[in-house]
């Protein structure tokens, strides 16, 4: 790229990594899912296998906008601010759909009290009449052997 234009575009290098087009997938989603929020209906959100997919396309753009401080002639690619600002987006709404499915309150079955028996505790209380033992306060670096020099 940087060859034959004399600049590093990140936008095509990125098409057909399936990364941009994971990001335009959620972002429907995430219309869909203030279309559905209205109606109150609840749909599966995301992945954390997405969400690392999306993470490790957000560390790409943070590298490119970073380099394009570094050499803002060679990497002038304009639109990553647009899509690093699209792609926090989505990253923060995956984030809070996984974190709102695993806040949802599981069904536990909790045995009834009253029925089960009493029984005796196997644990063994610890005895506090011995004196404890003496605690080696020397520093690790005196207690391992030093390597020659």
């Amino acid at each position: 790229m940087h060859k034959r234009s004399g600049s590093v575009e990140l936008l095509p290098a990125l098409k057909g990594t399936g990364l941009l087009e994971t990001m335009e997938s959620l972002e429907k989603d995430m219309l869909l899912d203030s279309q559905d929020n209205s109606n109150g209906t609840t749909r599966p959100k995301t992945t954390p296998t997405i969400l690392l997919r999306l993470e490790g396309l957000h560390r790409v753009v943070v590298f490119y906008v970073w380099m394009r401080f570094r050499n803002p002639v060679i990497y002038a690619d304009i639109g990553i601010d647009d899509l690093k600002q699209r792609l926090e987006k989505v990253l923060n709404w995956g984030l809070a759909s996984i974190s709102n499915q695993l806040a949802r309150p599981r069904e536990v079955h909790t045995p009834d009290l009253a029925l089960a028996s009493p029984k005796k505790s196997t644990i063994e209380e610890p005895n506090h009449d011995s004196p404890a033992p003496p605690i080696d306060r020397t520093p690790d670096i005196l207690a391992s052997p030093q390597p020659p020099l």
